[in-house]
């Protein structure tokens, strides 16, 4: 039981900080392009 619960959390955290670092990218590029 708790490993599943685990498991999910690691899942959940992965995919956040993926979430994350792809609005930050997209972000920096838009920054990028607006200056260039």
């Amino acid at each position: 039981m708790t490993s599943t619960v685990d498991e999910k959390l690691v899942l959940w955290q992965g995919t956040s900080s993926l979430k994350v670092r792809n609005i930050l990218f997209s972000w920096l590029t838009s920054l990028t392009l607006m200056y260039k």
